[in-house]
């Protein structure tokens, strides 16, 4: 007995943008692809991982759903690799050309922000 493989023929129907054919004897299977879940009609859906809180954004980066999967972009001003494994690196906003603070006055960068404080002698 000689078994067809249907997936390598193109003779199954599965959705080749969110299924995977699975060869097996006498027939083949449509399973569905990462970050995709099977509907109650039957067809593969995407799966929002931002909605369910199940993607692994930095706490300082929004999750955006895409389909497949997912990105994570960091919150303003924080910069980071803009995917799951993000690093996000405080902006120094002291280092600025032009520098945010009066040149009366000291800049300290802060996680997210800066402050000014005004130098000896003047007051704001």
């Amino acid at each position: 007995f000689s078994d067809d493989d249907e997936c390598d023929m193109g003779t199954d129907n599965c959705d080749r943008d969110t299924q995977d054919c699975i060869n097996l004897p006498g027939h083949f299977n449509c399973t569905c692809k990462a970050g995709f879940e099977h509907g109650s009609d039957g067809k593969c859906k995407d799966i929002d991982e931002c909605a369910l809180a199940i993607d692994n954004c930095h706490a300082l980066a929004i999750c955006k759903n895409e389909q497949p999967l997912f990105s994570c972009h960091c919150k303003e001003p924080y910069i980071g690799d803009d995917w799951v494994t993000i690093i996000i690196v405080d902006v120094d906003e002291c280092k600025l050309s032009p520098p945010p603070c009066n040149p009366n006055a000291n800049c300290k960068n802060t996680e997210g922000s800066f402050e000014c404080a005004c130098k000896d002698g003047y007051k704001g």
